[in-house]
Order: structure tokens, then C-alpha cells, then sequence
């Protein structure tokens, strides 16, 4: 009994367990993605830094106009 051979551009079942095992394998993230990864990181957190020191700043402006505006509205009063 033969064997029908195969061609050489088809891979055995034993290559393709080994080609799907090689790509479901996850690669350690190296130096340059974690070097990245903190830097995003790193973005975001100014990023809500900055937001937070600005709504601070935009409330002690209203709050000051606004006693301004009283102030004004109360010399008219007398």
C-alpha cells in the first residue's frame, strides 16, 4: 500500500499543530511597549492633573467675579 506524498508547499499536521502553537503563544511585552505603556500612562495622569488644576482656577475666577458682580449690584442698591 502507497503513501500519496505531499506536496512540498503543504504542511503535515504535525507543522500546523506547531505554527498554531507559535502564534497563541503571547511574547513578554520588551523594553520599548512597557517604555510606552508608562508613558501613556504617565500622559494620562497629566492629562487629569492639568484638568483638575484648571477647573480649580476657573472656579476661584467665577467665584471672584461673581463677588465682584455682587459688590456692583449692591452700590446700586444704596
Amino acid at each position: 500500500m502507497s503513501r500519496p506524498e505531499l506536496p512540498d508547499d503543504q504542511p503535515t499536521a504535525f507543522e500546523r499543530w506547531e505554527v498554531v502553537e507559535l502564534a497563541s503563544a503571547q511574547p513578554e511585552p520588551d523594553a520599548q511597549q512597557r517604555a510606552q505603556a508608562e508613558l501613556f500612562a504617565a500622559r494620562q495622569e497629566a492629562i487629569a492633573a492639568g484638568h483638575q488644576e484648571g477647573m480649580q482656577a476657573g472656579r476661584a475666577a467665577v467665584a471672584q467675579e461673581c463677588a465682584r458682580m455682587k459688590d456692583l449690584a449692591d452700590s446700586y442698591a444704596n
